[in-house]
């Protein structure tokens, strides 16, 4: 069960951000067609998200079917951070160092909407779409399992994560497109418009 300090920093996770921590933090990002993967080991607390706007920094090497790109092109700038398979793989990095195996790290994802109206076009992959593959093949090619998700559709999502326990409570944003949305991986919910995972 998620429980609150008042003493806790908080954190607002803005598009193309990342943030990890070995101490206790909440961090609250809201999101549409963008990605969070949030990753967190028990053994020592500690946790990690990003916020992906895009979903690959190798548009040339998708073109050619060279997919995803080694990340050669993403460094540890803050502007790498906003492609899906950049951040992914420098929280892989950053766990890594402190004597993490990817089996040990927890990895749960959220958002990906649909929240144009290209949902509708046939053959148009809406960016949503392309965020949550970019994200599935990354965490897949980083020897990493997805414990939990709750993506696509068209309703934008509020995120909590608690860096020490990984921890996440979720609340749905209305749409105007679509009120209905899509659940998965439920644990608990704790009301009508919130979910909690563990």
């Amino acid at each position: 069960m998620i429980t609150t300090d008042i003493n806790m920093p908080t954190v607002y996770l803005k598009p193309g951000e990342l943030y990890m921590s070995d101490k206790p933090t909440q961090i609250s990002t809201v999101l549409g067609s963008c990605v969070s993967v949030t990753m967190y080991n028990r053994r020592l607390k500690i946790g990690g998200i990003c916020h992906a706007v895009m979903p690959t920094a190798g548009l040339i090497a998708k073109k050619s079917n060279n997919y995803p790109v080694n990340c050669m092109q993403c460094t540890s700038t803050k502007d790498s951070f906003k492609y899906v398979d950049c951040a992914i793989s420098y929280m892989i990095k950053k766990f890594a160092i402190y004597g993490i195996l990817p089996i040990e790290i927890e990895v749960k994802m959220f958002g990906g909407a649909a929240m144009i109206a290209s949902k509708h076009r046939p053959g148009v992959t809406s960016i949503g779409d392309q965020n949550i593959n970019a994200a599935m093949y990354a965490i897949e090619a980083g020897g990493l399992t997805l414990r939990s998700s709750n993506t696509g559709n068209m309703s934008g999502r509020k995120i909590m994560f608690y860096t020490h326990t990984g921890e996440i409570l979720l609340k749905h944003l209305n749409n105007t497109f679509n009120k209905h949305y899509l659940r998965a991986s439920i644990s608990k919910q704790t009301n009508q418009d919130d979910e909690y995972y563990y």
